[in-house]
């Protein structure tokens, strides 16, 4: 039985950086989501989330650039002749590789599953204009509704008759990008996948416990289908989940879209690894006998305006799915949002953070390695923002519930609230970095810093419906701060003033509560707007941390404090026998 510890590596740095407990730890990051050689305009880090990860700020991520070239490079963009037309419109239960783009005459029906596979799929973009996919059991086929009618899947690389394989001995996959579905009834199931179907599969499992190789997250994303948008769609499911998104798959959008029907599991399942996923202005309306969506270890997600009628088994779920298939989960459920959703019932809670937590017979089923959940059975759901969620007839406190709170912390939860009706409103943004501010409304503005390609920068950000985009820059002055104490339990204080004229929209920080050693490199790498814990108390709840309105002993947060602030005060200390040592030296952002 593995052990049930307080503490495991943080999630803080780059959402995937890997933290040695109790020693020094430096911050090491991976790109989330790897870009691939086409021609593709993916969505922004502006835009694609604002998400506000806060702790992915320091990291550059190739697949948050912009590239504008011509889609017609695509493979799939080129649209489909009439025959290619003609023979997906056939009435057979064959699967059909689609591999052109198409707009259906209005009231059609496309009686075949539909595979979107490798990078012949790249660039489609299908238009039912209203028509089906998948029916009720028509001309002497089944009923689909239990069937997979839409699969996005990557595929193996071939080469002279033989997978190609890559440096690090993985097999090479083509995964689709960029792809369009709008305006479908779908009669079935969707699911979108890479290195395997779900975190049980053979190649997952395989790449989980690779202890020569590390970095699964990174691969898993890399084999994984990205940058797919399900817009005005209709799923009604009759079996399995009605959508699915497979361990690595990344910058899926399902947006203005309605789940129905039946499902023996969720109705979305965000399975591990998965990350950055929007899931947007939403209604949910299928009858379940579990959680509407479940969180997974899937990180950097955006739920957002969606409705839940009838959770009667909850809206929402974060948890780890713990050794289930011998398959390690090294992702908990961090860095994700949930803001202005609306939960229809009083049934408890719309909203469970942690509802796992090792509690689960599969948890033993990956023992023997020294990472991820095979060496911790809790679900470690942090850093993620529940703010402004609406619920009808219910008492917040027990409609959004953190299980074991002082291992799933922190988290962001503000600004929810008990209604009698719903409220028809645009989203509010969560503020990754804000100092004075953790969220603001629908078309309000907000100064910040944070971290973009390795430098602080002074920003301004707008709030659009849920989603915070930068508007404009701005100058800021930088006020260095710190101390440290030797021999003493009482530890050393500091603060820092910002010029006369200007108030702070920010600070960051790197605290030792172990030893008297704070390096420029540990201030450098800690994120704008963080206080960092680069070294434990070898008795972790001996030492503390604090900055502004922030207290850290083990783990990253935000560093916050008062509006209109122009002076920060910062302290540490450590307890021994014989006095404690400690140090903390930050910087204060002052405009």
């Amino acid at each position: 039985m593995k052990p049930l510890a307080l503490e495991a590596p943080s999630m803080l740095g780059g959402c995937c950086a890997a933290r040695i407990v109790n020693k020094r730890r430096r911050r090491q990051t991976m790109s989330v989501v790897p870009q691939k050689f086409h021609n593709i305009t993916v969505l922004t880090a502006a835009t694609a989330f604002s998400l506000g990860l806060h702790g992915c700020t320091g990291t550059s991520d190739p697949a948050d650039e912009s590239i504008a070239i011509a889609s017609q490079e695509l493979q799939g963009s080129v649209a489909c002749t009439a025959a290619q037309l003609a023979e997906l419109l056939k009435v057979t239960d064959d699967v059909y590789d689609v591999k052109c783009s198409f707009t259906l005459p209005a009231g059609s029906t496309i009686y075949r599953p539909l595979r979107f596979y490798g990078d012949a799929a790249d660039g489609v973009t299908v238009d039912c204009n209203g028509s089906l996919i998948g029916h009720g059991g028509k001309n002497g086929l089944p009923d689909t509704h239990g069937t997979r009618m839409i699969e996005i899947r990557s595929k193996l690389t071939v080469s002279d008759g033989s997978v190609v394989k890559k440096a690090n001995g993985y097999y090479e996959r083509q995964r689709p990008e960029q792809i369009t579905i709008k305006d479908c009834s779908v009669h079935g199931t969707v699911r979108i996948y890479g290195l395997g179907v779900n975190g049980e599969a053979e190649y997952v499992r395989q790449s989980s416990i690779d202890s020569a190789a590390p970095g699964h997250p990174a691969r898993a994303r890399d084999a994984a289908p990205y940058n797919v948008v399900l817009n005005n769609v209709t799923i009604h499911g009759g079996g399995g989940v009605p959508l699915y998104l497979s361990p690595g798959v990344t910058r899926v959008q399902l947006l203005n879209s309605t789940i129905s029907g039946n499902s023996t599991g969720a109705g979305i399942y965000l399975d591990t690894e998965s990350a950055n996923n929007i899931i947007r202005n939403n209604e949910f309306t299928l009858n379940t006998g579990r959680e509407i969506i479940a969180v997974d270890g899937s990180s950097g997600n955006l739920i957002v305006n969606n409705q839940f009628p009838h959770p009667e088994y909850g809206g929402i779920h974060l948890y780890r799915n713990c050794g289930e298939g011998g398959t390690v989960r090294w992702s908990g459920p961090h860095h994700n949002q949930f803001i202005n959703n609306f939960f229809g019932s009083d049934y408890h809670p719309s909203i469970m953070v942690a509802s796992r937590d090792g509690d689960s017979p599969h948890c033993d089923e990956d023992d023997g390695y020294d990472f991820g959940s095979s060496k911790y059975n809790w679900d470690y759901a942090r850093y993620n923002a529940i703010m402004q969620n609406q619920m009808l007839n219910a008492d917040v406190a027990m409609a959004i519930f953190v299980k074991h709170s002082t291992i799933n912390s922190p988290n962001y939860v503000e600004h929810n609230q008990s209604v009698t009706a719903r409220i028809v409103r645009k989203a509010g943004c969560y503020l990754p970095t804000g100092f004075a501010k953790d969220f603001i409304l629908d078309d309000q503005t907000a100064t910040v810093t944070e971290t973009q390609s390795g430098s602080e920068v002074c920003v301004v950000k707008k709030c659009i419906d849920g989603v915070l985009s930068d508007v404009g820059d701005c100058t800021m002055t930088m006020v260095p701060f710190g101390c440290s104490k030797s021999g003493s339990n009482a530890g050393c204080n500091t603060s820092a003033t910002c010029p006369s004229g200007t108030k702070i929209i920010g600070a960051k920080a790197a605290c030792n509560l172990e030893t008297t050693d704070v390096t420029a490199d540990d201030l450098e790498s800690t994120p704008a707007g963080i206080v960092d814990v680069v070294q434990l108390s070898d008795n972790t709840s001996d030492g503390k941390c604090i900055v502004g309105d922030t207290t850290v002993v083990s783990r990253d947060d935000v560093v916050r404090g008062p509006s209109g602030a122009t002076s920060l005060t910062a302290h540490c200390e450590e307890h021994d026998n014989n006095g404690g040592e400690c140090a903390v030296k930050g910087v204060l952002y002052c405009k």
